[in-house]
Protein backbone atom coordinates (compact mmCIF):
# COMPACT_ATOMS: atom_id res chain seq x y z
CA UNK A 1 0.00 0.00 0.00
CA UNK A 2 0.83 3.62 -1.37
CA UNK A 3 0.59 6.10 1.08
CA UNK A 4 0.40 9.83 0.13
CA UNK A 5 3.50 12.14 1.64
CA UNK A 6 1.13 14.04 3.59
CA UNK A 7 -1.95 12.82 4.95
CA UNK A 8 -5.26 14.57 6.00
CA UNK A 9 -5.23 15.69 9.53
CA UNK A 10 -7.67 17.86 10.45
CA UNK A 11 -10.61 19.89 8.79
CA UNK A 12 -7.85 23.04 7.82
CA UNK A 13 -6.45 20.38 5.15
CA UNK A 14 -9.76 19.69 3.28
CA UNK A 15 -10.75 22.62 0.68
CA UNK A 16 -13.74 24.71 0.88
CA UNK A 17 -16.89 23.19 0.03
CA UNK A 18 -19.52 25.45 -1.23
CA UNK A 19 -22.61 23.59 -1.96
CA UNK A 20 -22.94 22.28 1.47
CA UNK A 21 -26.38 24.13 1.51
CA UNK A 22 -27.84 21.05 -0.61
CA UNK A 23 -25.65 18.16 0.78
CA UNK A 24 -26.48 15.12 2.25
CA UNK A 25 -25.07 11.74 3.81
CA UNK A 26 -26.70 9.07 1.33
CA UNK A 27 -27.09 6.26 3.59
CA UNK A 28 -27.25 2.72 1.26
CA UNK A 29 -28.36 -0.41 2.18
CA UNK A 30 -25.50 -1.96 2.58
CA UNK A 31 -24.17 -0.03 5.74
CA UNK A 32 -26.33 -2.50 7.40
CA UNK A 33 -28.53 0.65 9.46
CA UNK A 34 -31.20 -0.76 11.97
CA UNK A 35 -33.46 0.44 13.11
CA UNK A 36 -33.72 2.99 16.32
CA UNK A 37 -30.17 3.68 15.26
CA UNK A 38 -29.10 7.27 16.18
CA UNK A 39 -27.15 8.61 12.88
CA UNK A 40 -24.93 11.58 12.57
CA UNK A 41 -26.59 14.56 11.01
CA UNK A 42 -24.73 17.31 9.69
CA UNK A 43 -27.08 20.50 9.77
CA UNK A 44 -24.09 23.86 9.65
CA UNK A 45 -19.97 23.43 9.17
CA UNK A 46 -17.68 25.57 11.33
CA UNK A 47 -18.45 27.72 14.23
CA UNK A 48 -19.22 31.76 14.17
CA UNK A 49 -17.47 32.14 17.85
CA UNK A 50 -13.97 32.71 18.64
CA UNK A 51 -13.16 31.01 21.91
CA UNK A 52 -9.60 31.68 22.55
CA UNK A 53 -8.83 27.87 23.24
CA UNK A 54 -9.98 26.47 19.97
CA UNK A 55 -8.79 26.36 16.59
CA UNK A 56 -11.48 25.44 14.20
CA UNK A 57 -11.69 27.20 11.73
CA UNK A 58 -14.16 30.35 12.05
CA UNK A 59 -17.06 31.12 9.87
CA UNK A 60 -19.47 34.42 9.52
CA UNK A 61 -23.42 33.81 11.00
CA UNK A 62 -25.50 32.45 8.65
CA UNK A 63 -22.91 30.37 6.38
CA UNK A 64 -22.45 27.06 5.54
CA UNK A 65 -26.01 26.03 7.07
CA UNK A 66 -28.35 23.36 5.45
CA UNK A 67 -31.12 24.54 3.40
CA UNK A 68 -34.82 23.39 5.31
CA UNK A 69 -36.00 21.43 1.95
CA UNK A 70 -32.09 19.97 2.26
CA UNK A 71 -32.47 18.66 5.61
CA UNK A 72 -36.29 17.72 4.88
CA UNK A 73 -35.41 15.39 2.26
CA UNK A 74 -32.45 14.07 4.22
CA UNK A 75 -34.45 13.36 7.44
CA UNK A 76 -37.78 11.24 4.93
CA UNK A 77 -35.34 9.61 3.01
CA UNK A 78 -33.44 8.05 6.30
CA UNK A 79 -37.20 7.29 7.60
CA UNK A 80 -38.64 5.65 4.58
CA UNK A 81 -35.54 3.74 3.97
CA UNK A 82 -34.51 2.34 7.51
CA UNK A 83 -37.42 4.10 9.78
CA UNK A 84 -34.70 6.19 11.62
CA UNK A 85 -35.75 9.09 13.77
CA UNK A 86 -32.91 9.21 16.30
CA UNK A 87 -29.69 11.47 15.47
CA UNK A 88 -26.37 12.93 16.51
CA UNK A 89 -26.11 16.32 15.32
CA UNK A 90 -22.34 16.80 14.38
CA UNK A 91 -22.68 20.91 14.82
CA UNK A 92 -20.12 22.20 16.52
CA UNK A 93 -22.88 24.73 17.86
CA UNK A 94 -26.95 23.07 16.92
CA UNK A 95 -28.13 26.43 18.71
CA UNK A 96 -25.13 29.31 17.09
CA UNK A 97 -28.44 31.41 15.60
CA UNK A 98 -31.80 32.23 16.59
CA UNK A 99 -32.55 32.39 13.04
CA UNK A 100 -30.65 28.27 12.85
CA UNK A 101 -32.62 26.96 15.82
CA UNK A 102 -35.89 28.40 14.49
CA UNK A 103 -35.24 26.73 11.15
CA UNK A 104 -34.45 23.28 12.71
CA UNK A 105 -38.10 23.41 15.32
CA UNK A 106 -39.84 24.63 12.33
CA UNK A 107 -38.46 21.66 10.30
CA UNK A 108 -38.58 18.81 12.54
CA UNK A 109 -42.03 19.98 14.17
CA UNK A 110 -43.55 19.20 10.54
CA UNK A 111 -42.17 15.63 9.64
CA UNK A 112 -44.60 12.63 9.79
CA UNK A 113 -42.74 11.30 12.85
CA UNK A 114 -41.16 12.27 15.51
CA UNK A 115 -37.25 13.39 15.82
CA UNK A 116 -34.90 12.62 19.16
CA UNK A 117 -31.23 14.59 18.80
CA UNK A 118 -28.41 14.49 20.94
CA UNK A 119 -25.65 17.81 20.18
CA UNK A 120 -23.90 20.73 21.44
CA UNK A 121 -25.23 23.67 22.72
CA UNK A 122 -24.22 27.10 24.37
CA UNK A 123 -26.14 28.50 27.61
CA UNK A 124 -25.02 32.54 26.67
CA UNK A 125 -27.36 32.63 23.51
CA UNK A 126 -29.78 31.03 25.23
CA UNK A 127 -29.55 34.03 27.69
CA UNK A 128 -30.17 36.34 24.82
CA UNK A 129 -32.30 34.63 23.26
CA UNK A 130 -34.71 32.33 26.12
CA UNK A 131 -37.00 31.06 23.56
CA UNK A 132 -34.52 28.68 22.38
CA UNK A 133 -35.54 26.66 25.47
CA UNK A 134 -38.84 25.79 23.98
CA UNK A 135 -37.48 25.48 20.42
CA UNK A 136 -34.68 23.05 21.52
CA UNK A 137 -37.28 21.16 23.18
CA UNK A 138 -40.22 21.00 20.82
CA UNK A 139 -37.58 20.07 17.80
CA UNK A 140 -36.77 17.05 19.95
CA UNK A 141 -33.29 17.64 22.00
CA UNK A 142 -33.32 14.61 24.17
CA UNK A 143 -29.35 14.82 25.61
CA UNK A 144 -27.51 18.76 25.01
CA UNK A 145 -24.03 19.03 26.10
CA UNK A 146 -23.52 23.00 27.11
CA UNK A 147 -19.70 24.45 26.30
CA UNK A 148 -19.65 25.99 30.30
CA UNK A 149 -16.02 25.49 30.03
CA UNK A 150 -15.60 27.47 33.83
CA UNK A 151 -17.60 29.21 36.48
CA UNK A 152 -15.21 31.76 37.19
CA UNK A 153 -15.34 35.25 36.21
CA UNK A 154 -11.66 35.96 36.06
CA UNK A 155 -11.56 33.28 33.92
CA UNK A 156 -13.93 34.44 31.25
CA UNK A 157 -12.37 36.99 30.08
CA UNK A 158 -9.65 34.67 28.84
CA UNK A 159 -11.94 32.64 26.96
CA UNK A 160 -15.04 34.27 25.48
CA UNK A 161 -17.40 31.86 27.94
CA UNK A 162 -20.06 33.83 30.54
CA UNK A 163 -18.10 31.87 33.45
CA UNK A 164 -20.11 33.54 35.80
CA UNK A 165 -21.62 30.86 38.21
CA UNK A 166 -24.62 32.86 39.27
CA UNK A 167 -25.62 33.40 36.07
CA UNK A 168 -24.20 29.71 35.13
CA UNK A 169 -27.11 28.05 37.75
CA UNK A 170 -29.71 30.25 36.87
CA UNK A 171 -29.58 29.30 32.95
CA UNK A 172 -29.73 25.68 33.72
CA UNK A 173 -32.59 25.92 36.35
CA UNK A 174 -34.54 28.06 33.78
CA UNK A 175 -33.62 24.91 31.43
CA UNK A 176 -34.36 22.36 34.09
CA UNK A 177 -38.02 23.94 34.85
CA UNK A 178 -38.71 24.09 30.92
CA UNK A 179 -37.73 20.54 30.40
CA UNK A 180 -37.66 18.13 33.44
CA UNK A 181 -36.27 14.63 33.09
CA UNK A 182 -36.88 14.66 29.13
CA UNK A 183 -33.65 15.55 28.34
CA UNK A 184 -30.07 14.35 29.50
CA UNK A 185 -28.06 17.33 29.90
CA UNK A 186 -24.03 17.45 30.57
CA UNK A 187 -21.41 20.08 30.17
CA UNK A 188 -17.59 20.18 29.35
CA UNK A 189 -15.21 22.10 31.71
CA UNK A 190 -11.25 22.92 31.57
CA UNK A 191 -9.41 23.01 34.56
CA UNK A 192 -6.14 25.06 34.28
CA UNK A 193 -7.06 27.69 32.73
CA UNK A 194 -5.52 31.43 33.17
CA UNK A 195 -5.83 32.75 37.32
CA UNK A 196 -6.85 28.88 37.89
CA UNK A 197 -5.42 27.89 40.98
CA UNK A 198 -5.59 24.16 42.91
CA UNK A 199 -7.79 25.92 45.47
CA UNK A 200 -10.34 27.13 42.55
CA UNK A 201 -10.36 24.14 40.57
CA UNK A 202 -11.34 22.09 43.44
CA UNK A 203 -14.45 24.43 44.22
CA UNK A 204 -15.23 24.03 40.39
CA UNK A 205 -15.09 20.33 40.66
CA UNK A 206 -17.09 20.40 44.32
CA UNK A 207 -19.58 22.69 42.50
CA UNK A 208 -20.05 19.73 39.53
CA UNK A 209 -20.76 17.24 42.00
Amino acid sequence: VHYPKKRISSEKDFPPYDDFSESSISWKKNDHLFENEALPLEISRGCPFACSFCDYKKKKFGELIKKPSSLENELNKNYDLFGITQYMITDFLVNESLEKTEMIQQVFSKLPFKIEWSGFARLDIIEKYPQMIDLLYESGAKSIMWGIESTRKDVGKFIGKICDQERIENLLLKVKAAWGDDTITGSGFIIGLPNETNETATRQLDWII
